[in-house]
């Protein structure tokens, strides 16, 4: 099948998985630090006030903000492969 194309429709296509793998990466990469980042704030509030719960509070808020990221994540993969059948 990729013996079909010419060289510069196979860079194209190679190019463009490229760019779909790194898009999909950093989209997980920001789903991953939208749910660490409240709870590591929360870690640091607790040290701070020598308390013991706004670590607790702030996983769990990182859990529901990485949830709905990660829903709007699925959402424009989904988009994306909508446009890219419609081609």
């Amino acid at each position: 099948m990729s013996s079909d194309l010419d060289p510069e429709d196979q860079k194209k296509r190679s190019r463009e998985s490229v760019y779909v793998s790194v898009n999909a990466f950093s989209r997980v990469m920001a789903v991953i630090i939208l749910m660490l980042v409240p709870g590591a704030l929360g870690y640091f509030l607790d040290g701070f006030l020598k308390t013991s719960v706004f670590v607790v509070i702030g996983f769990l808020a990182g859990m529901v903000i990485a949830g709905i990221g990660l829903m709007f994540v699925v959402k424009q993969a989904n988009e994306d492969l909508k446009q890219k059948i419609k081609r």
